[in-house]
């Protein structure tokens, strides 16, 4: 399971640059079966969703979406695979040191055994599944 953190900021995976977007604005886990799933990080300005069968926009908390999906991040517009292609095409799996083909972990992979932040999630779908406090 990979996790993408989306925002404003210089420290998100992907960085858009526009006032209307948080910091931290949302986040998409890459499944392990290759699925998208978006949740808003209770962004100030809203993530909203449009699939390509959708003629309007849905508010977003948590839902899987497609490449071909549009979604709106405060007043920035775009599709999935514009927003996340760049960043998915420039990883190359990561080879086990021991030749095995295992692969290593990366910066801001999510180990299905150790949630991240405040959150468990399931290991499969990435859904928020419980809040720890």
């Amino acid at each position: 399971m990979r996790l993408l953190l989306i925002g404003r900021s210089a420290h998100a995976d992907v960085v858009i640059p526009d006032p209307s977007v948080s910091a931290f604005h949302a986040e998409v886990v890459v499944t392990t079966d290759g699925r998208f799933y978006l949740t808003d990080r209770a962004s100030a300005q809203g993530t909203y969703h449009r699939s390509s069968e959708a003629e309007s926009w849905a508010s977003v908390r948590q839902t899987f979406v497609e490449m071909s999906d549009q979604l709106r991040l405060g007043d920035y517009v775009c599709h999935v695979a514009d927003l996340l292609g760049a960043v998915l095409a420039a990883e190359q799996p990561l080879q086990g040191e021991d030749g095995s083909g295992a692969t290593a972990m990366r910066p801001g992979d999510v180990s299905p055994g150790r949630p991240r932040g405040a959150v468990e999630r399931d290991p499969v779908t990435g859904e928020i599944v419980r809040r720890r406090f």
